[in-house]
């Protein structure tokens, strides 16, 4: 039976978007296959790369989430090298604007911390503390070192 032409571009699209997908699941497998994510900057150069091919898709959200991801990854490398909170703080503000265009309201809780953490705000960490969330402990512990040094260090909290 011949295929009508309605149906072709909606085959093409499922196709198209199969494709996005893994290669979203290839980026996750690269930067989660060192524990010090040294594949993060490949990682958010391959997406940043794809981006037009995202916009408009199923996957649009999730593209933004893992660009996010990685772009967070990126920033907290340098912070581990340099420990330079200044170097750091523009590319946290644009991992931040990435996510609240993702899904992940935990994710965006978790980055909007770590600024504050970052700008030595003690008490609006405390707001971003929420139990049961996957990090939250990481979250208590730059609290903790912030209430006890009086200014972030985050190769020490982290």
């Amino acid at each position: 039976m011949r295929e009508k032409k309605s149906d072709i571009p909606k085959q093409e699209s499922e196709l198209k978007s199969e494709e996005l997908k893994t290669f979203l699941d290839e980026i996750d497998a690269l930067d989660q296959s060192t524990a010090d994510r040294i594949h993060a900057q490949e990682c958010y150069d391959k997406l940043k790369a794809k981006e037009s091919s995202f916009i408009g898709s199923e996957y649009e959200a999730d593209y933004y989430h893992a660009l996010s991801f990685e772009l967070f990854h990126v920033l907290q490398s340098k912070l581990l090298k340099s420990g330079d909170v200044s170097e750091v703080l523009e590319l946290l503000d644009e991992a931040l604007s990435l996510s609240k265009k993702g899904w992940d309201t935990e994710w965006t809780n978790y980055l909007e911390g770590t600024a504050s953490y970052l700008n030595n705000n003690p008490e609006k960490l405390k707001k971003h503390i929420q139990t049961d969330t996957l990090n939250a402990d990481v979250l208590q512990r730059l609290l903790k070192g912030l209430e006890s040094r009086g200014f972030p260090n985050y190769e020490l909290d982290y």
